[in-house]
């Protein structure tokens, strides 16, 4: 997605780059239970980046990842997976995006 094709409420509530990554009960367009992350604007090429665990895929109809929670409720390790998709759908948007990642910090909340 991109601002010229989204929608009124993309366009004037995203007014900078993000990701974001969540859960969902499911919608119209999948009606799934699923987590999902996506990213605004989209990169260039970002649906085509592999991403984890080997079950996320991309939803052209939704421009989200998509990790099934069927798939992660029969994962050996669903914690660990979920995470997974976490942290590889976003190291795919910064790589593509060019974010400086140095800038993340971890531990206790500033």
């Amino acid at each position: 997605m991109t601002k010229e094709t989204a929608n009124w409420i993309a366009r004037n509530s995203m007014d900078d780059s993000q990701f974001e990554v969540g859960w969902s009960c499911s919608n119209e367009k999948y009606p799934f239970p699923s987590f999902f992350a996506f990213t605004y604007p989209k990169p260039l090429h970002y649906e085509e980046t592999e991403v984890q665990p080997a079950a996320a895929k991309w939803v052209p109809e939704i421009n989200e990842f998509i990790l099934d929670y069927d798939d992660l409720r029969e994962s050996k390790e669903p914690e660990a997976d979920l995470l997974l998709f976490c942290e590889s759908t976003y190291q795919a948007m910064a790589d593509l995006a060019k974010w400086d990642t140095t800038l993340i910090i971890s531990g206790m909340p500033a």
